[in-house]
């Protein structure tokens, strides 16, 4: 009799439980389905906006094709990890729509390895944030602009560009775009949009500028600057500047044009932003936990409840 009774109670229970309402006015495995559900298309929304921005930014890197190296790879990435999410989001919400256990385990699987790759980002976006700001590669692709600066309009607004966020790490790129500024338009757009985005002038001074053949004082050079060192930017601002003054504590030169290099400029950069990556990356670490249990206990119950009607089919009528 006493086992009897366990065995009704145990063939009882789920039909017991399925009464039992939580929070949300519906029994626990409904909350968990609907909340999962919502996490899904929350995850869904995010990976569709880093798509968007991903290709927002490889749009917008066309600008800079010349010293692209740098400036592609956040894009490519924010492509990347928009479509792996959406991906992911996709499965999570089909396993949750069909009650499919397969499709949530994948989904459990992804969420907990993107967690992961996440704080292992955050973290060494912190450790590493000055030896990434400053590596070479930035340098030697502004050198080059620099060269072409006036050549080719692209290079000279991607010099003015890029002289604003410029640091040791970036000393490749600047270097580079030192030396294709006015010769090539893509560096040449690049670099006057990072000078004037930083506010800075050549690599580590606005003497960089002598590099430039066009710029240069030497033979047929104008002894200038690009106009995008200008403090206030006006047509042939910066012409003739370093021949008119000729030492960077005048007055008149620094009240006229920014004397200080984008290398250090770049350098703060990175290192602020890279701050605020990290933060913001180990700041998402908890919700992401949070649907990782709610995803780990929607499918305990998804699959008790599967076993059930299963082998006690007679418990869902």
């Amino acid at each position: 009799m006493a086992g009897e009774e366990t065995q009704a109670l145990h063939i009882s229970e789920p039909r017991d439980r399925s009464k039992k309402h939580g929070p949300c006015g519906c029994d626990t495995y409904h909350c968990y389905k609907y909340i999962l559900l919502a996490y899904a298309i929350l995850f869904l929304i995010v990976g569709i906006i880093c798509l968007v921005a991903g290709i927002w930014g490889s749009i917008i890197k066309q600008n800079y094709h010349s010293v692209n190296d740098f400036l592609s790879s956040p894009a490519t990435l924010a492509i990347i990890i928009g479509v792996v999410v959406i991906i992911t989001a996709i499965l999570g919400i089909v396993g949750v729509i069909k009650e499919h256990v397969t499709l949530v385990k994948i989904f459990l699987g992804i969420i907990i390895i993107v967690l992961i790759i996440q704080v292992i980002v955050g973290i060494l976006a912190f450790v590493y944030r000055e030896e990434i700001a400053n590596s070479e590669l930035t340098t030697n692709q502004l050198h080059f602009a620099i060269e072409k600066y006036e050549k080719r309009d692209e290079v000279t607004k991607a010099v003015d560009s890029l002289q604003q966020k410029v640091g040791k790490s970036a000393k490749n790129q600047l270097k580079f775009a030192l030396d294709k500024y006015a010769y090539d338009d893509s560096v040449t757009y690049a670099v006057n949009q990072i000078q004037v985005k930083l506010k800075c002038c050549g690599i580590d001074n606005y003497g960089d500028w002598d590099k430039n053949e066009a710029l240069g004082c030497k033979g047929n050079g104008t002894c200038s600057v690009p106009d995008s060192c200008c403090k206030e930017i006006v047509e042939d601002c910066g012409k003739n500047v370093r021949q008119n003054y000729r030492s960077s504590a005048d007055a008149g030169l620094r009240s006229t044009i920014y004397v200080n290099g984008c290398k250090t400029q770049f350098r703060n950069w990175v290192e602020t932003h890279l701050d605020i990556v990290g933060a913001i990356v180990l700041g998402f670490a908890l919700p992401q936990v949070l649907g990782i249990l709610i995803t780990w206990l929607y499918k305990v119950k998804l699959e008790d409840r599967q076993f059930l009607y299963k082998y006690r089919p007679e418990l869902f009528t």
